[in-house]
């Protein structure tokens, strides 16, 4: 009783914390939204961390040993730490730090202690917080890659030097070499080291694979790395296609635009008679998507009747081509089309709106007045 009355007791909080990381985070505003709106996301999320964090402290205090809760804590501390960066007077990240820290060669623990009070005033204490349950993490469950890896981005505060970064991430790939999280963050620390071809090896291997690292990686490589090279080294599939569009669109040049739909292009008649029709029709929707975002609205249009045909029932594609059709001053299809979609989701107003358009433009176009004709 005595052995299991702490992890049952903590078990609860544990639940909690789960249930609490499990809620839909939205994603921060783009640049319309106002500073308000802004301020509004970072401290609801900085709430959302510190609840995550009081349920861990709530497990750990009656499970001290639990290995997975130290491995939590330690991430949401440095999380935390991060989100207040972003409204602080003073925003550098961990990595600058890390790398400010290693050049300033402290002469003790205590004057670096010291600098990262006067630079970050408590918040500082966070980093130290990451530090002692990530070493706990690791030292009640050694094969957790995550908790290297942690160390690595912390071990400036033990007055170690880029050597120990280096050892930290060949650990964490040593204890998990398959881990989309272990290898996303060893290619993201061996950038930094300036180990270019080594960090590019680890993101491939982990690229295809479902996870956050998917646009993690888009993330840092749109914009910084031209998309044709992206896409040989990566060879993105219809699935992440979209994802690369919208970062390129956003922080790349037409010719990165035009690379993208090129590759697109190739996906749509390369080995056209082994994809299903839902693959196909997907692929077809993605470069309709990427034609009309680059003002070929004809060819867009073309793409997605071709989606549409091949997977009839998919709402997002009738969608697309009842707009496409609509813009294409095509009414009578587009009505055709606008109702089908308005029959699944009736409550849409925006449909409604686009119908009643789309019928009052047709009717002068069907319409016709033949002349009377008398016998006399």
């Amino acid at each position: 009783i005595s052995t299991a009355l702490g992890p049952a007791s903590a078990s609860i909080h544990w639940d909690k914390y789960l249930l609490t990381s499990a809620e839909n985070e939205q994603p921060i505003s783009d640049s319309r939204s106002t500073d308000e709106s802004i301020s509004n996301e970072t401290a609801n999320r900085q709430a959302h961390t510190e609840a995550m964090i009081y349920h861990l402290q709530n497990t750990l205090s009656r499970n001290p040993q639990s290995a997975r809760a130290h491995l939590r804590i330690a991430g949401k501390y440095l999380g935390l730490f991060n989100q207040r960066q972003l409204v602080s007077g003073n925003q550098m990240s961990i990595d600058q730090i890390c790398e400010a820290a290693i050049a300033s060669h402290f002469a003790s623990a205590q004057a670096l202690k010291q600098w990262l009070l006067r630079a970050f005033g408590e918040n500082s204490q966070l980093l130290y917080r990451a530090h002692y349950h990530a070493r706990q993490a690791l030292r009640f469950s050694p094969l957790q890659g995550e908790g290297y890896l942690y160390l690595a981005n912390l071990c400036f505060l033990e007055g170690q030097a880029t050597q120990s970064i280096e050892a930290y991430v060949r650990q964490s790939i040593q204890v998990r070499p398959h881990s989309g999280r272990v290898l996303f963050e060893s290619g993201r620390q061996r950038f930094l080291l300036g180990e270019i071809e080594q960090g590019i090896n680890d993101w491939q291997q982990i690229y295809h694979d479902t996870g956050p690292h998917q646009q993690q990686i888009l993330n840092l490589l749109a914009g910084q790395l031209p998309a044709a090279a992206f896409l040989e080294l990566f060879e993105p599939d219809w699935e992440t296609l979209p994802a690369l569009w919208k970062e390129y669109r956003e922080r790349g040049n037409r010719q990165d635009w035009q690379a993208i739909v090129d590759y697109t292009a190739t996906k749509v008649v390369k080995n056209h008679t082994q994809q299903t029709p839902y693959l196909a029709a997907h692929i077809r929707h993605a470069l309709a998507n990427m034609y009309r975002d680059i003002g070929h609205p004809q060819l867009a249009l073309g793409y997605f009747k071709q989606a549409q045909a091949l997977a009839p029932n998919v709402y997002t594609f009738r969608r697309s081509l009842a707009r496409a059709l609509l813009q294409a001053k095509q009414y009578p299809l587009a009505e055709q089309h606008l109702r089908w979609c308005l029959a699944r989701k009736p409550n849409n107003s925006s449909l409604r709106e686009e119908l009643v358009q789309a019928t009052k433009k047709r009717l002068p176009q069907t319409a016709s007045f033949p002349k009377e004709t008398t016998q006399r």
